[in-house]
């Protein structure tokens, strides 16, 4: 069995479950790598300041790549059935 699948990365929704230091991390490196994802959370404060480009917590990593991600956030938990 081929474990090497080609996977149209655009075409696949990926959905994280709260962004704090571990979850937005690891969205903003799913979109790098070409995924669609959504980020969702039920603090409403985080995700406007994740989906106005900015960090929620001091990293400057994290925020570098907010700069320039696709991500986007909400917190309507209906969303994480899109993903796949």
């Amino acid at each position: 069995m081929n474990m090497n699948m080609n996977i149209n990365k655009e075409s696949q929704t990926v959905a994280i479950v709260g962004l704090g230091y571990v979850g937005l991390p690891l969205a903003l490196l799913a979109a790098k790598k070409g995924y669609k994802v959504i980020g969702v959370d039920i603090n409403d404060q985080k995700v406007e300041l994740v989906n106005n480009r900015h960090s929620p917590f001091a990293d400057e990593a994290v925020q570098e790549d907010l700069k320039t991600t696709t991500l986007t956030a909400t917190t309507n938990f209906a969303v994480v059935g899109e993903a796949n």
